[in-house]
């Protein structure tokens, strides 16, 4: 993976993204980061729901 990386963006940054895919592939060898990305979304739009509700005019009679 780092061959195809330009040599001047062989930087720490590279290294750490690879290390931190490889530790998340290592913990869930079928799906990934893409499952994690996938609960954050999820979780994401579900806060955002809640804001919504939040935000919107609470009537009293």
């Amino acid at each position: 993976m780092l061959n195809s990386v330009a040599y001047n963006e062989k930087n720490s940054k590279t290294v750490e993204t690879l290390i931190l895919e490889a530790k998340i592939r290592s913990e869930n060898p079928v799906y990934g980061s893409i499952d994690i990305q996938t609960k954050l979304k999820l979780q994401n739009e579900e806060t955002l729901k809640e804001i919504d509700l939040s935000l919107k005019p609470t009537y009293t009679y």
